[in-house]
């Protein structure tokens, strides 16, 4: 029962939105309660609002939610789930559920000012109308992605127990794996996160009913105990290998495909799937006999088709059971995360994390690779120079001067991390520090996108003071600066 209304959760064609007619059909047909989660910060939006005199929208990309945080206001200020409706009153509060389909725009948003509204908004309409000084405005990408993932997957995972009956066929091969694995898999939604790429409810139902219904073969639900796990495991779902290139395209899929797992690999990992009869190799959706004999074959006469699909899967499976992290892109994962964790809960950050950065932000400013982290150097060229690194003029900071400042979402689990230096701030993702642990470790700046330089040169020019005083500096055998000050007046050069 409950299989069928999650499959039309998830990408297939006739796939409309988790609050489609379609979809509570089935609900009602096999007498189950449409999933619902429990999102704690909305007292939190009620509260700040009965505490404000402004009028309150919510906004976010189609899929947040917006209508169901509305429904739930409208409950807990006492209003009659039956009376909730396009346009709706309760206690002097006016609730707009679509403020698109809304004609006099333009007199609502006057009439706001000054009256207790509650207006669902999307962004483009939020830039285009609204004066945000004016309104208490509650953006639901700023919610925690891995958060939403935990507590839809747990409702999902309680509607399977209660619904259905368990039996052998992959479907349910799939969700003893996933059960295994979530917390790596909420790792990779937390990714997303600490990129600011939000996920919506919406996208995370598509992506959860892929994980444990998703496969090449079409009729997965009507005879899955016959379908390969080539067609159909877990590991394939995640990145949605079952589904179209333009699905693969959105949310959460293109982030995840962008990571490589599968095909991201070592020597080491390599031999070890190639050549050894590791226990790590047994798993739940075949004989690992069966994998040895295709290898034998192989390693006999050369034909890589034999096994390069298992080869993908035990990547996947080292990287998902046994914590072989070297198998993705980021390999500062763990280190953002403590830097996250130690901002949102108020505590110091570690000299090591500030020494790094230091040490990066050193490399790049001064376009050499230098061996200082104790202190931030700013290097700057002459006037007149047009180029975007240079070595003539630098100005010395101690590592102290490296902050931080975050700035906290709706929920305890999501915020905003920047880097503050000379109380100039540029946003700090997971993509910006992977770039800096990396220069920090020995990699070259142009092995990475141009993007990632032109943000921290750009954040480098506005830390440039021009009236600092002018020093030289040379770079000893040992990576260390070596500085010489000197004063530039209009008909001579003293060294200090």
């Amino acid at each position: 029962m409950f299989f069928e209304i999650l499959n039309k959760y998830g990408a297939i064609k006739d796939n409309r939105a988790s609050y489609d007619e379609k979809v509570l059909r089935l609900y009602k047909r096999y007498n189950i309660p449409p999933i619902e989660i429990k999102l704690d910060y909305v007292d939190n939006i009620l509260k700040e609002f009965l505490d404000s005199d402004k009028s309150l929208i919510v906004t976010g990309s189609a899929g947040d939610g917006k209508t169901f945080i509305l429904r739930k206001l409208f409950e807990k200020l006492g209003g009659d789930n039956k009376e909730f409706k396009s346009i709706c009153k309760v206690n002097n509060i006016t609730f707009i559920l679509d403020f698109t389909a809304i004609e006099n725009k333009k007199e609502i948003i006057l009439e706001a000012k000054n009256k207790k509204y509650i207006i669902a908004m999307n962004e483009g309409l939020l830039n285009e109308y609204v004066n945000k000084d004016e309104f208490l405005i509650k953006d639901l990408s700023k919610t925690s992605s891995a958060n939403n993932f935990d507590l839809l997957l747990d409702k999902v995972l309680e509607y399977i127990d209660k619904y259905e009956t368990k039996n052998e066929c992959i479907i349910f091969k799939n969700i003893e794996l996933l059960k295994e694995v979530r917390g790596k898999i909420r790792d990779i939604i937390l990714m997303n996160d600490f990129n600011y790429e939000h996920i919506t409810i919406r996208r995370l139902f598509v992506f959860i009913s892929n994980l444990i219904l998703g496969s090449k073969n079409q009729n997965l639900l009507k005879s899955c105990k016959d379908i390969s796990f080539l067609e159909s495991n877990l590991y394939s779902n995640i990145f949605g290998e079952n589904l179209s290139a333009s699905m693969r395209e959105k949310k959460p899929f293109e982030f995840l495909n962008r990571l490589s797992i599968g095909y991201k690999s070592n020597n080491e990992i390599d031999n070890l799937i190639l050549y050894s009869k590791d226990e790590r190799f047994k798993n739940i959706y075949f004989d690992v006999e069966e994998f040895f004999r295709k290898r034998d074959s192989f390693l006999d006469n050369g034909d890589y088709n034999l096994i390069k699909d298992y080869v993908v899967f035990f990547r996947r499976d080292l990287f998902f059971r046994h914590k072989q992290n070297s198998l993705m892109r980021y390999i500062s994962f763990e280190a953002f995360k403590t830097l996250f964790d130690d901002l949102k809960d108020n505590k110091p950050v570690s000299k090591r994390i500030k020494k790094l950065i230091a040490l990066a932000l050193n490399r790049i400013f001064l376009g050499a690779l230098i061996n200082e982290k104790d202190n931030l150097y700013i290097g700057s060229s002459f006037k007149g120079s047009n180029k975007k690194i240079a070595n003539e003029i630098i100005e010395k900071l101690d590592i102290k001067e490296i902050n931080f400042e975050f700035i906290k979402g709706n929920d305890e689990y999501y915020g905003e991390i920047y880097l503050v230096i000379k109380n100039k701030k540029m946003l700090l993702d997971l993509d910006i520090f992977e770039f800096l642990v990396r220069i920090a470790n020995g990699s070259l700046v142009n092995s990475f996108s141009n993007e990632f330089l032109e943000r921290v040169m750009i954040f480098k020019s506005h830390l440039i003071d021009e009236n600092e005083e002018l020093i030289l500096f040379d770079i000893d055998e040992n990576g260390k600066i070596e500085l010489t000050e000197f004063e530039l007046g209009d008909n001579y050069v003293r060294l200090q």
